[in-house]
């Protein structure tokens, strides 16, 4: 069993995602969201392109919820860490941070929700469930 909640990768901030006033603009901490979400998601032993083609689903943000506290800058490397707090039968609940060594710059707090290809509600894959639910850390 991979260990996969708490889950943590890096990134790295480039020119692109900076602001003219040297910060990392807000929408950038979105884009590492899902950055990690994907990785946790193949941390656990399931390819994103795989899942989509096979069962025809995506996983859409339902609500998230988000506190900045700092600004990263350019060529920072954040710690994007992950717990998951619930999975359910169509829905994946995590809180997240990025940090800059051990100083909070965003907190968020998602829940996805499971949808086909046509956008309609639809069950995580079985299989991805049961092995998400294995890390989850309620808090």
């Amino acid at each position: 069993m991979v260990n996969i909640s708490p889950h943590g990768c890096f990134v790295r901030d480039y020119c692109e995602e900076i602001e003219s006033d040297g910060i990392v603009c807000y929408a950038n901490y979105l884009r590492y969201a899902e950055r990690a979400k994907a990785e946790m998601i193949r941390a656990a032993g399931f390819a994103n392109s795989k899942l989509m083609a096979k069962n025809c689903f995506a996983m859409g943000v339902r609500r998230c919820n988000t506190e900045y506290m700092c600004s990263g800058l350019l060529e920072d490397s954040l710690e994007v860490n992950i717990v998951l707090t619930r999975v359910g039968g169509a829905t994946l609940s995590k809180i997240q941070s990025e940090k800059l060594k051990d100083e909070n710059l965003v907190k968020m707090d998602f829940k996805f929700g499971c949808i086909k290809q046509d956008g309609r509600p639809s069950r995580l894959p079985e299989a991805l469930r049961n092995e998400l639910a294995q890390h989850t850390n309620k808090q």
